[in-house]
């Protein structure tokens, strides 16, 4: 079965999971500092700059949970896959005896009557 996205998509997602956490931290801090150093101007950018950082990080992890679930879909059409095919090989034909080489005996012919049916059966005499 084909894989719907291949590892050159997991790996970059993953590693932006990672890194962006740490970036976001470093220009937040840059941002505080350059507000201690009364730069208003760069602040600003940074702290905008941070946001788009966070929206990013938001924006890769919600790719990340549609990666899961898109593997989720593929191991489970794989696993039906195998049950088929198992299920196809596999019957109950094999484990059950044919009734010739069964040491049962049939005995279902051989029933009697209970004493009430066997005189309903008989007609009666007036």
């Amino acid at each position: 079965m084909c894989r719907f996205l291949p590892r050159s998509v997991i790996a970059p997602l993953l590693l932006a999971a990672l890194l962006l956490p740490i970036v976001i931290v470093l220009t937040a801090g840059m941002s505080y500092c350059l507000v201690a150093l009364d730069d208003a101007w760069g602040a600003t950018a940074l702290r905008y700059l941070t946001v788009a950082f966070v929206i990013l990080w938001i924006f890769d992890f919600i790719l990340l949970v549609l990666t899961l679930g898109v593997f989720a879909l593929e191991s489970y059409a794989e696993y039906e896959e195998c049950e088929g095919i198992e299920e196809e090989t596999s019957t109950n034909d094999d484990l059950i005896p044919d009734a010739q080489e069964s040491s049962i005996v049939d005995t279902s012919s051989d029933q009697t009557l209970p004493t009430s049916e066997a005189n309903a059966a008989t007609p009666q005499k007036d």
